[in-house]
């Protein structure tokens, strides 16, 4: 097994070369609680056994438990990789038999295998980045396989160690610096069944990441043109004099339906963000006021004509972690745009962030917010037309 030295914040940390796997339940969040405890103890069960059964468990191996389902790290050689395919079809066709459907990638990387704060081990280094980064590009079903894996045992060939495969596609999906992660996506055969997707993956996301320089005239203009074809826009936390322009870049059909939704604070929570945030959040009264009375001129003088077009104001009441505006958030194509409020979330020093996508799976970094929307955010919100 190749080993290379790697230095970490001035310490020299022995890499080794692991194959590593992930996998996650397609739709995991929508089940209630017991049957998200069922799923979990029976793939516990699953991946113990077939490990086992697959020649895969021992010393080396790494078990990185998500909930929603888990990374696998084992050392990196032929026979380990045949295994890990082999694994990879026993949990589609036992998903088949219990009715889940699976998303998986496999890659290979150098990794510092090290003892974490629960005394288990687990995997760091840029690898299991990457990978985390290509499996959130598939769809439900997909088996993808990282660029550096690809070319050196998949690349021109249609089997892997006498398992017969299909390449679909190469793609690539961006991180939050627009640095390219290079993936194939494939279809396994055994016995004559095919496991994995044959959706052809496009470019499915960008984030962009912008300090306290943030080129607002052209985003705005970038940020038009996403609405130009929308059919849900959900404002939050961010209602100012320019509201009403975003609004009317919509484009307005007769038959068309579109949902907009307008979230402000209350008036006795502004008082307490003017407060609190000083300089970083500053909103007056009367524009917040003026801008709510635009936007309801304005559907009042279009709702006759296109009667489709949906307007919903809402308060809240709590303080926001972030500003955002949703568009289309909940299809293929969406595309985000928010306003760092509070750190936390994410680093303080960049605090403008967008994201858009093109792909049934939500990107990471915008799936913790439209998650606080749908889960948090919603729910508690006041209807005020």
């Amino acid at each position: 097994m190749e080993r290379i030295e790697l230095e970490w914040n001035g310490v020299i940390k022995m890499a080794v070369s692991y194959l590593l796997l992930v996998f996650d339940l397609v739709e995991y969040s929508k089940h209630n609680n017991t049957q998200q405890e069922t799923y979990f103890i029976e793939v516990q069960n699953f991946v113990r056994n077939t490990l086992i059964n697959r020649n895969l468990e021992n010393n080396s191996t790494v078990k990185i438990c998500t909930g929603d389902g888990m990374y696998l790290g084992v050392e990196n050689n032929d026979s380990n990789l045949k295994s890990l395919i082999e694994f990879t079809l026993d949990l589609y066709q036992w998903g088949e038999s219990k009715g889940y459907l699976f998303r998986t990638a496999i890659d290979v990387g150098n990794v510092s295998i090290e003892t974490d704060i629960n005394n288990n081990k687990n995997i760091v280094g840029s690898a299991i980045n990457d990978l985390s980064r290509i499996s959130g590009a598939g769809d439900k079903k997909s088996i993808v396989i990282g660029h550096t894996l690809f070319k050196e045992k998949f690349e021109n060939s249609n089997d892997c160690f006498g398992i017969p495969f299909k390449n679909i596609c190469q793609s690539c999906v961006y991180d939050k610096h627009n640095f390219p992660h290079i993936f194939n996506s494939v279809i396994f055969i055994r016995n004559k069944k095919e496991y994995g997707s044959d959706t052809v993956l496009r470019i499915n996301y960008k984030n962009h990441v912008y300090s306290s320089e943030y080129p607002k005239e052209e985003r705005k203009n970038y940020f038009y043109s996403k609405l130009k074809n929308a059919e849900e826009v959900v404002f939050y936390a961010i209602v100012n004099k320019g509201t009403l322009d975003s609004i009317k870049q919509i484009n307005l059909e007769k038959n068309k339906s579109i949902r907009i939704s307008v979230i402000y604070a209350a008036d006795n929570l502004e008082t307490s963000i003017n407060t609190f945030m000083h300089s970083t959040y500053k909103n007056d009264f009367n524009d917040k006021a003026k801008s709510i009375e635009e936007i309801k001129n304005w559907y009042n003088s279009i709702k006759k004509d296109y009667p489709s077009v949906e307007l919903k104001l809402f308060e809240y009441e709590k303080m926001p972690l972030f500003g955002a505006s949703f568009v289309d958030y909940q299809k293929r194509g969406g595309f985000i745009h928010f306003s760092q409020y509070l750190p936390g979330l994410y680093q303080k020093e960049d605090p403008y962030i967008e994201v858009e996508w093109n792909t049934e799976q939500e990107p990471p970094l915008f799936k913790t917010y439209s998650e606080l929307l749908r889960n948090q955010i919603l729910p508690e919100l006041k209807l005020i037309n």
